[in-house]
């Protein structure tokens, strides 16, 4: 099924949306001050991987979780996954939402071997921190943390972090319905988050974007700051 506007259009829009509000829902009329900032450092380890945009928010026990394997993808996630699109994501998340979620900030894209940092309120109401991007040269790869609490360290946390296919979309590698060769159409799958097997490369997909599923794609470092 083709869409009528390009997949790659409507991400785009909706992230610098999704920008725009996330930065007024920084911690204006909730005082920043009772919380503390962390450094989130990510690195691409993947030699021909693209990162999309990314969502990480801080929250509690009572936000849901971002996904669980074996179950199907959550809406707000199967978009960041299939298209790089940050929108849902992030306007689920800065949304009030019955206090479940307390500072949202969106993450740049990285490119393959390089490096980028964000900063993230956390306090001790809300402690956990999550957040995902796309594997932006798959149908609906995507990887990230989730739940982990940034609020009680007093030192670095190093996490590798693995490749999970969203479930969503049908792997099929095929530049009508990859968001990086600027696809429009979707190939629905309707099955369940799981570990991602890698890219085959065996359609349009390029060889040299192949990763190897058994090792982790991305090194993520949270670094208390005060």
């Amino acid at each position: 099924m083709n869409r009528p506007v390009s997949r790659l259009v409507v991400a785009t829009l909706a992230a610098s949306a999704a920008f725009a509000h996330a930065q007024q829902m920084e911690p204006a009329a909730q005082d920043a001050t009772q919380g503390k900032r962390v450094l989130i450092t990510y690195h691409n380890l993947t030699a021909g991987q693209a990162f999309s945009p990314g969502v990480f928010f801080s929250h509690n026990t009572a936000a849901p979780p971002l996904f669980t394997e074996g179950q199907p993808v959550p809406f707000a996630l199967q978009r960041l996954a299939e298209e790089g699109n940050t929108g849902p994501l992030a306007t689920k998340t800065t949304k009030v939402s019955g206090g479940a979620f307390f500072y949202t900030t969106l993450a740049p894209s990285l490119q393959p071997g390089a490096t980028r940092s964000v900063r993230l309120t956390v306090t001790q109401e809300h402690p956990l921190v999550t957040g995902a991007f796309m594997l932006a040269h798959t149908n609906d790869g995507f990887t990230g943390i989730q739940s982990v609490d940034a609020y009680s360290l007093t030192e670095p946390m190093e996490i590798d972090l693995f490749a999970y296919d969203a479930g969503s979309e049908n792997n099929n590698e095929l530049g009508d319905y990859l968001i990086a060769m600027e696809g429009t159409a979707r190939d629905p799958e309707n099955g369940v988050v799981r570990r991602h097997e890698g890219l085959r490369g065996d359609a349009d997909a390029p060889g040299f974007w192949k990763f190897d599923p058994a090792l982790p794609v991305a090194h993520l470092t949270i670094t208390p700051e005060r």
